[in-house]
């Protein structure tokens, strides 16, 4: 992972504050478009304006000394009660990421606008966001197949993501472009299930064409994928013949339409050039 860039020059202090800074700054830029993660950045975001609250509460009874009125300082908590209430949000805070909280205080808050609607979004802010999805949690592949009675391999494409379950941006995608969400079951006992949707061939491409201006990370694999569906539209340029005898062991030539060897090579090597993209060994220019 890579460590963020800091001025060398500051002390440990500094650096979590700069930190501390630029995530308060960004959380209100992303929170509207947040579906997943959307009760964790309102907890932050809450103990974020505690933290400010309690800051300005410090500098006015500083002021406030310096003119000497002690009478009018305003009510804070102690140092004692601070550390609690930051303690218990960020208790909260990793019940959350481990499942184990469900419902309490502003995580029931944050909850109700976690459906799978999600805070009201057009048709393209929700493509985008599901791009988002696919770009980070999702896998875009040809497959290829043995077929029985088949001359040559089966190739079809498919689109797949998984998130830890239940996660409401896999339902999301499964009621955009249908499909089917299945539960990954976990093998470690701290491990949670995962919820998978996947889709294939037809399905596959018009969730393809209708993310693909909004794909950044995948979009090479994506048009290689659009790619097959249209080499595969071609339709079958071969013909193989045998000969098959009927019940009273009469032969009979048989044909049937196949693909050629030339498109089932282009096949297969669309199939390798995805795989290099996945495993980084071809850069995407």
């Amino acid at each position: 992972m890579m460590k963020p860039m800091v001025r060398p020059g500051l002390r440990p202090m500094a650096r979590c504050e700069i930190h501390t800074r630029k995530a308060e700054a960004a959380l209100p830029r992303l929170l509207p478009y947040l579906l997943v993660k959307r009760p964790q950045a309102l907890l932050l975001q809450e103990l974020s304006r505690l933290k400010t609250e309690w800051d300005r509460n410090i500098t006015h009874s500083i002021r406030l000394v310096r003119k000497g009125k002690l009478g009018a300082r305003p009510r804070e908590p102690s140092p004692s009660d601070r550390a609690a209430i930051m303690e218990r949000l960020r208790s909260q805070l990793i019940g959350l990421h481990e499942g184990s909280v469900q419902n309490s205080g502003a995580v029931a808050d944050a909850e109700k606008s976690t459906s799978v609607d999600g805070p009201h979004r057009t048709c393209g802010e929700t493509l985008a966001y599901l791009a988002g999805i696919m770009d980070s949690d999702g896998s875009v592949r040809i497959e290829r197949r043995n077929v029985k009675g088949m001359l040559a391999h089966q190739y079809r494409i498919s689109v797949r993501a998984s998130q830890v379950s239940p996660s409401p941006a896999i339902e999301l995608m499964a009621k955009t472009f249908g499909g089917r969400v299945a539960t990954g079951e976990s093998k470690l006992p701290r491990h949670r299930d995962l919820a998978c949707w996947s889709l294939h061939d037809k399905s596959a491409a018009n969730a393809i064409n209708a993310l693909m201006p909004h794909l950044v990370v995948k979009r090479r694999q994506a048009e290689l994928l659009l790619e097959l569906r249209r080499r595969k539209s071609e339709g079958k340029l071969g013909l193989t013949e045998w000969t098959h005898r009927n019940r009273w062991q009469r032969p009979i030539r048989m044909r049937k339409r196949c693909y050629t060897p030339e498109q089932v090579a282009e096949f297969e090597r669309l199939r390798r050039e995805v795989i290099a993209l996945h495993s980084g060994e071809l850069s995407v220019p």
